[in-house]
């Protein structure tokens, strides 16, 4: 991915679990603005500007520039929500967030967001714009010098068994085979099909 933004969340999506990429030579790794995302057991390998950025950029769909609400906006979010019966299967427990969604003052306001297990060697790890860090739990993550690559020279970011990062971060061992498009009950189609 090298001269790329790798993964940018947008329109207000939110929800999302983004683990086990390896990203390697990039501007920006991962950037997200939206509440409940899981950002778990990503590696980052010489970022240029950094491997995670969070932000506060969905409220500005409900928001203006001087902080008063956008009624039409925050309306049809809400009726959209209402046409999809959110508060029953499978909405409700694919994604209980919505059910307390349309109570909350703010609704797209980056909360919840989990930062955990992720590696990162070799450029800025994280930045935190304008978001409450105590809403957003950072923890468990490895920013620092190498940790013994398999070898990193020639790309392979496989983690050596016995390298510290496993027992300072609780990481899970991350391999390139298992890396890509897998099968799974929520797909539309198997094999994908375009």
């Amino acid at each position: 991915t090298q001269g790329l933004n790798c993964i940018h969340v947008d329109g207000r999506n939110g929800g999302m679990v983004i683990e086990k990429n390896i990203f390697y030579r990039f501007p920006n790794g991962i950037s997200c603005s939206h509440p409940d995302m899981l950002l778990l057991n990503n590696i980052f390998v010489d970022a240029e500007r950094r491997g995670i950025s969070l932000g506060e950029r969905g409220m500005d769909f409900f928001l203006s520039p001087e902080g008063e609400p956008i009624m039409s906006n925050i309306s049809g979010w809400a009726a959209k929500l209402k046409s999809l019966n959110y508060k029953q299967p499978p909405w409700n427990y694919r994604f209980p967030q919505l059910a307390e969604a349309l109570m909350e003052k703010t609704p797209m306001r980056t909360k919840d967001t989990i930062v955990e297990r992720n590696i990162n060697t070799g450029g800025p790890f994280i930045a935190m714009g304008g978001i409450a860090a105590e809403d957003n739990p950072v923890r468990n993550n490895w920013d620092g010098e190498d940790l013994l690559f398999m070898d990193r020279e020639n790309m392979n970011f496989n983690i050596r068994p016995g390298s510290p990062v496993y027992g300072l971060t609780g990481c899970e061992p991350l391999s390139v085979n298992d890396i890509g498009v897998y099968e799974d009950s929520l797909r539309a189609t198997w094999p994908i099909k375009r």
